[in-house]
């Protein structure tokens, strides 16, 4: 009884979460992203995702969802003089939090370079830093024809892109819809720590530590482009018959559409002046629409489109297998990892602004998932 009771409060609370912008009331973005009862847009922070996307920089992005203007030089000197010194109080364990990052990439290093995104007129430090610390063992160099590590390179070095215009711009929109939207453990432990009083770096460290990456679904979407024709009938067989979907689907599937796939897709359409998701939209009609492919899935696929454009069509060097080799692969979670920490920190704005206690929390991010090897 006392269990109902309790139940009963948490129901009569949670009604009072929608929230209201300044601009338009919407439903929140936890709520909204996966809701099938809202198909019109999803917003982060109130503002449209979609016009986001396409109408702003990245940077300026950040800053807008973080409801704050860009750092003045002296903000700028000062907040990186703080996190460089901080960085010497970090309890050892903490320090060999290596689980949710590449192996070679120690997580305090990795959220000081992640920092540096709001640290624009410090280039010249950072860019030792970074050489120092992440790129000894790297065996492709920065002035290599990469489109993703030249787009890092602007952000993190405030440089002005050597690349295409047009491919920029595309780049510009992908960190914008990449960033964390909320519905995750990671947001879920993120505003939990900033509720309970903890500061910013903490809630940055709760959110690091509980962070499933994208990279952990790679393994699983090169299975998935090595199947043959009569591969994917047997595991449309089984699913058919026993609902039980074998992998790799099982790994990069989800049975509701991210509305982020709709959105990357139209603004690739119009960039490439193609579909070049039509592979993937031909395997989920295949299983009747029961399932779609998750967001990190259309990543990939952009990743390879750009890297074979940029190389003038060519797949020797960028085939599957060199295109996401180890080191590759570490560079590219570093520059990804840091539209989700971006997200991370309007998360932490947003719950000091309105703080929401517990009870609502979990309504309004919803029950963490559970991971497989819990």
């Amino acid at each position: 009884m006392y269990n109902l009771l309790k139940f009963r409060r948490f129901l009569n609370t949670s009604r009072n979460i929608v929230g209201k912008h300044k601009h338009e009331q919407i439903v929140c973005v936890e709520t909204e992203i996966y809701s099938p009862f809202i198909n019109n847009d999803i917003h982060y922070c109130g503002y449209p995702l979609s016009k986001l996307a396409i109408r702003n920089k990245f940077l300026d992005n950040f800053y807008l969802l973080l409801n704050s203007d860009l750092p003045t030089k002296k903000q700028d000197a000062e907040f990186f003089n703080k996190i460089k010194t901080g960085m010497k109080d970090i309890p050892t364990t903490i320090r060999n939090l290596n689980t949710t990052i590449p192996p070679n990439i120690n997580i305090c290093d990795f959220l000081t370079s992640s920092f540096s995104l709001m640290n624009l007129n410090n280039g010249g430090n950072l860019d030792r830093i970074l050489r120092e610390r992440y790129l000894a063992d790297v065996k492709y160099n920065l002035d290599s024809e990469d489109p993703f590590i030249s787009f890092a390179e602007c952000l993190l070095f405030n440089r002005e892109p050597e690349t295409d215009e047009s491919v920029y711009k595309l780049l510009n929109s992908i960190f914008t819809i990449y960033m964390e939207h909320g519905l995750t453990s990671a947001s879920y432990n993120c505003r939990m720590c900033i509720s309970e009083g903890g500061s910013t770096f903490s809630g940055l460290i709760c959110a690091a530590a509980t962070h499933k990456y994208a990279m952990e679904t790679l393994d699983s979407y090169l299975v998935l482009k090595e199947l043959t024709d009569k591969q994917l009938q047997e595991i449309l067989k089984s699913f058919e018959l026993n609902n039980n979907l074998k992998f790799p689907l099982d790994e990069i599937t989800f049975n509701r559409r991210d509305p982020r796939c709709r959105i990357i897709a139209d603004i690739c359409k119009k960039h490439f002046g193609e579909d070049i998701f039509t592979k993937l939209s031909e395997i989920e009609n295949k299983f009747s629409n029961r399932l779609y492919f998750k967001f990190d899935v259309y990543v990939f696929e952009l990743m390879k489109r750009l890297y074979r454009q940029v190389n003038n069509g060519s797949d020797d060097h960028y085939s599957d297998c060199n295109l996401f080799n180890k080191e590759f692969k570490d560079r590219i979670m570093a520059t990804l990892i840091a539209s989700r920490i971006a997200g991370w920190l309007s998360h932490i704005s947003e719950q000091r602004k309105i703080g929401r206690r517990i009870e609502h929390i979990a309504a309004y991010v919803g029950v963490p998932p559970r991971l497989k090897w819990a």
